[in-house]
């Protein structure tokens, strides 16, 4: 009966190996009793495309069972499926054993082999290649057929010279017809397991010589940026080519692209000899000339100007025409003060009519080649300067602090403060603390003077009100990365003095706290603010919030004193938000609950201060719900409600 199950198994190894594989995992089936029973039972399959290869796979089995796979070549695995690679051909006795056991105590285990037929073909060896031709008429590349991995390569290219590689390049010495023999050789352990050779005759072409080298000694020129400039450039030679230029002016240079300035104008019998060598033989020459005409134009002064007047009162700025690279200019303003550059800016200090004079100069070599001088009028209207005493004000966040500030004024104004409460000062922006609450009456004086003389003054006074400042203890606090640390910020950060009372028996003096609960719950957390003047106390104000912190509440929450009545964080302005209250609050026996706009399931759930859950009610919907105290001590209570849209309502409530 074994023989008949492995014949047929074999017989279906003829299909792809991805199909049966699926097939086989699909085929088994066990069905168990209530005792387990161990089936040791499997199935292999050989891939079609790796004869070495074998896909194994056990019985169905209890839960927990183990496998030992024994493949018969001293090889295993401990796994209901495997798949393994024999290394030779024969005939294998394959065997597996699965126990089922629980803590320890074997329940069941069974055994089961089965012969496995290798058929492993031989290899086979292929020395036929083929070659083409490199770059270098010489040279040729060598390609070998495939065969299998680990073949040695061994080459004979008919010149003395050998390779062991695969796929090898050779460079011939010179042309000729070369026997070239390759050898392919593979073998598993020191055994040959296949061998062949096979030669073919190459050609190898010897490459024609190289022609002789020509010199071309015409070149080009052409006009620089400079009338005396000019750009030569030889023509294209042979690598290593030496250049040699006469400039017709007894001046020489070197290189292929010089560029030469000629110091005057006229016709110039330019030359180029050009000459290519190789170890101190020249292997040609060749020299040529031309022509070259430099005409250079006398240059032109041009002494005209224009000006215009400048951002500041007496400023006038100059430009000059458009000159010769190199030009100097002589400025003379009319008022004994000169300047140089092509575009000057000069302030006069008066106004009035001014003769301005502009003096050219080009030359080269200390020789002047133009010069030229050109005047104008130049009408200068410097206006009288204005005081302006007008000034703004404005309280800063310090009490009885006013920031003053002056409108603008000319450079060099001074500015002098009285502030209504005998103190002054100085400058166009200041601050004064004053003493004490009131309306005083502020006065500025701005004066403008130049060498002692005063050119213009104003004063200007206005009522400045300085009230007392309100306290307002209120903040807002936000959790950080873990829900035990948070963090407090007053709404009013201008204030003398703050002081935090965390209800943990923890303070802080600091605007915004930032505080590390040690333990999860409520805290009742108090700010007092006090604003002081000249040692006297203003104002003072203390505000309270109960905030949770932990996790109990999917972080930290807030609920808000209202003469210690809240039923909720309802907006009661938007009639489509969730309502959600509990009265009468406080409660005494007995409450109601009254929900409105809430979708789906509703679930109301109550914590005490600490944060722990003490009740839930789930499934409710809009409508009202009697709350009984008999699971509910005295104290204070928090609740939330969560309905099945993600609305989220918390609230407190106080038993009596």
């Amino acid at each position: 009966m074994k023989k008949e199950t492995t014949s047929t198994i074999h017989a279906r190894n003829m299909k792809p190996f991805a199909s049966l594989f699926i097939f086989l995992l699909l085929s088994i089936s066990t069905l168990f009793a209530q005792t387990p029973v161990c089936n040791a039972h499997f199935i292999y399959a050989v891939s079609p495309l790796n004869a070495a290869q074998v896909a194994f796979v056990a019985s169905q089995n209890p839960p927990h069972s183990t496998y030992v796979w024994n493949f018969g070549d001293g090889t295993g695995y401990n796994h209901a499926a495997a798949t393994h690679t024999y290394a030779q051909s024969g005939a294998y006795t394959a065997c597996l054993t699965v126990t089922d056991s629980v803590g320890g105590t074997i329940l069941c285990t069974a055994s089961w082999c089965d012969t496995i037929h290798i058929t492993i073909p031989p290899p086979v060896c292929n020395a036929h290649f083929v070659y083409y031709h490199g770059s270098n008429p010489l040279n040729m590349h060598f390609v070998s057929s495939g065969n299998p991995a680990g073949t040695t390569y061994a080459w004979n290219f008919g010149d003395g010279s050998n390779s062991s590689q695969q796929f090898p390049q050779h460079t011939y010495a010179q042309g000729g017809v070369y026997p070239v023999c390759l050898t392919v050789t593979d073998s598993s352990a020191g055994i040959i397991l296949c061998t062949a050779s096979w030669c073919d005759s190459v050609r190898i072409n010897t490459p024609p010589p190289p022609p002789p080298p020509v010199c071309n000694a015409h070149f080009y020129h052409s006009p620089g940026g400079n009338p005396a400039e000019i750009h030569f450039s030889g023509a294209s030679n042979p690598s290593g080519t030496t250049y040699a230029w006469s400039f017709g002016d007894n001046t020489t240079s070197g290189g292929h692209s010089p560029t030469h300035t000629y110091t005057q104008a006229g016709t110039y019998y330019a030359c180029l000899t050009v000459t290519d060598s190789a170890n101190g033989i020249i292997l040609c020459t060749a020299t040529w000339c031309d022509s070259v005409h430099v005409v250079i134009p006398v240059p032109v002064c041009n002494a005209h100007f224009t000006h215009y007047a400048g951002s500041h009162p007496g400023e006038v700025h100059f430009s000059g025409a458009s000159n010769p690279s190199g030009t100097t200019y002589a400025w003379s303003f009319g008022d004994n003060t000169t300047a140089g550059g092509h575009s000057p800016a000069h302030t006069y200090t008066g106004s009035g009519t001014y003769y301005a004079c502009l003096t050219v100069t080009d030359s080269a070599s200390g020789i002047i080649l133009c010069t030229a001088t050109w005047c104008d009028s130049v009408h200068v209207v410097i206006p009288p300067p204005v005081c302006n005493a007008h000034f703004h004000h404005n309280p800063t966040a310090s009490p009885a602090q006013v920031h003053f500030y002056a409108s603008t004024n000319p450079p060099g104004s001074t500015f002098s403060w009285s502030f209504g409460d005998g103190t002054t000062g100085s400058g166009n922006s200041l601050n004064h603390t004053y003493t004490q609450f009131g309306t005083y009456y502020v006065c500025l004086t701005v004066t403008d003077s130049a060498g002692g003389i005063v050119l213009c003054t104003a004063t200007q006074c206005d009522s400045v009100h300085v009230n007392a400042p309100v306290c307002n203890a209120e903040f807002d606090h936000s959790c950080g990365h873990h829900a035990m640390n948070i963090h407090f910020e007053a709404e009013q950060e201008h204030h003398s003095s703050f002081f935090w009372d965390f209800g943990d028996t923890t303070t802080s003096t600091l605007d915004e706290p930032t505080h590390q609960y040690a333990q999860p719950g409520a805290y009742n957390v108090c700010l007092t603010v006090t604003d002081s003047l000249a040692g006297s106390v203003v104002c003072t104000s203390t505000w309270c919030d109960t905030v949770f912190a932990g996790s109990h509440h999917g972080g930290c929450h807030t609920h808000h004193h209202d003469n210690d009545r809240l039923s909720s964080y309802t907006d009661l302005t938007n009639t489509d938000a969730v309502v959600a209250m509990i009265y009468p609050n406080p409660m005494s026996e007995t409450a109601v609950l009254h929900l409105e706009n809430t979708t789906g399931n509703v679930t109301f759930s109550i914590f005490e201060s600490s944060g722990r859950l003490v009740m839930t009610k789930e499934n409710l919907t809009d409508g009202d719900f009697q709350l009984n105290r008999k699971d509910l001590g005295e104290g204070m209570y928090f609740y939330r409600i969560n309905d099945s849209n993600g609305n989220v309502v918390n609230g407190k409530f106080i038993v009596e």
